[in-house]
């Protein structure tokens, strides 16, 4: 189709739009990929050489749907239906995707996690010095953030294929500072944009907790780091955190580290900051969960002080269960329905919602060494079967 005007939105919201399309594709293009995946399995190094002309035939086959006509097209009709939070996914891509490529699909959950990059109630407050204040009438020997407590339930939801998670950052205005700052200083914006950089590069589900919650949680582990001055020169951190990270390709690596340091970053954190305020508007610093777009936790000084549905494991993850099936129009077990042994929450149980075969398209895509390029082009395969 014509190529549309570039649109200013958030690298969030374009990761949105461009991840809609990549699952209408992965619908479109079922069958190449699959022989793609036969070809490659078994195959390590050979499958670069042995496979090259069936990944063509499929990347050939999602660009029809992933390119940067079809992305600004998106972008513009978001734009121009006010950016709702939940969009009309099928008006919104009538004429760029076939009907039959939309069919019904189980959608995932939303979790959107609200946080900052050294927000204390984020990340470890204690390397943060934190835990020398008087918390609760006390002197506590810790100070937890949200991020650690949060990554078992966050790996079994990703685990099960239940939920996709956005991070979102807040920022603060002030008069005098134009137009935005970061409150935890100069040196959280920059944690900010690389966080937010990796986000943009994680085009499925199961990349964005692989690679951009994983990039988010490993700095959060040493958030004095971020943003140091050994850090603003050669990103030591992020680039020890990007390596931890599994199967993601060469060329998208380096498209991971121009854009930190990209020097027009700063405009692309503000105008996250400005959709958070738009979107969340009742989101104050820290560390705010969201699931389906409502309020579920909220963690301030060393405890939760909003946790609607209670705040333990079992609890968290029940919720993001129950949330699934009432998305999806799936019955609510009873109370007295029998344990199946599992250890999950009664929500949770039978809920058989991964695809085998489309988790294995994804990491014989990435294992190839094939990449979609910075520009995001074309996305590898991600979990069939799942939308958000």
């Amino acid at each position: 189709m014509a190529a549309a005007a570039p649109v200013e939105v958030s690298r969030a919201a374009e990761d949105k739009l461009t991840y809609k399309l990549g699952l209408a594709a992965e619908v479109k293009c079922a069958a190449l990929v699959a022989a793609y995946n036969a070809c490659a399995d078994g195959r390590t190094i050979s499958a670069a050489w042995a496979c090259r002309s069936a990944y063509a035939a499929s990347q050939a086959c999602i660009r029809d749907y992933v390119n940067r006509d079809n992305i600004e097209a998106l972008k513009q009709r978001w734009v121009a239906a006010g950016r709702p939070q939940f969009p009309d996914w099928p008006g919104l891509m009538a004429g760029i995707v076939a009907p039959e490529h939309m069919r019904p699909l189980r959608q995932r959950v939303a979790l959107d996690l609200y946080i900052g990059s050294r927000a204390p109630d984020a990340v470890d407050g204690s390397k943060l010095g934190w835990n020398k204040y008087i918390i609760q009438g006390s002197n506590a020997s810790s100070y937890s953030g949200c991020m650690p407590l949060l990554d078992g339930v966050f790996g079994a939801a990703r685990g099960l294929g239940l939920a996709t998670l956005t991070l979102h950052y807040v920022g603060a205005k002030d008069s005098s500072k134009s137009p935005w700052y970061c409150r935890g200083s100069d040196a959280e914006c920059e944690g900010n944009i690389q966080q937010l950089c990796v986000q943009s590069q994680a085009r499925t589900p199961d990349q964005r907790f692989d690679w951009a919650w994983a990039f988010a949680l490993c700095q959060a582990s040493d958030p004095a780091s971020i943003g140091s001055p050994a850090d603003l020169q050669g990103r030591p951190l992020a680039n020890q955190c990007l390596r931890r990270l599994p199967r993601v390709p060469l060329r998208t690596r380096d498209a991971i580290r121009a854009c930190m340091f990209a020097p027009d970053r700063l405009s692309g954190l503000y105008a996250e900051f400005e959709e958070t305020s738009r979107d969340a508007p009742d989101v104050t610093y820290g560390c705010s969960l969201r699931l389906e777009g409502q309020q579920r936790l909220v963690r301030a000084r060393n405890d939760w002080v909003v946790a609607p549905g209670g705040s333990s494991d079992a609890e968290l993850l029940g919720s993001v269960c129950a949330a699934y099936r009432d998305k999806n129009g799936l019955p609510q077990p009873p109370p007295e329905a029998a344990d199946d042994g599992s250890g999950l929450p009664l929500a949770c149980q039978g809920l058989a919602v991964r695809s085998s075969a489309a988790a294995a398209a994804v990491n014989a895509t990435a294992d190839s060494g094939a990449d979609s390029g910075a520009g995001g082009d074309a996305v590898p395969a991600g979990a069939a079967g799942e939308r958000r």
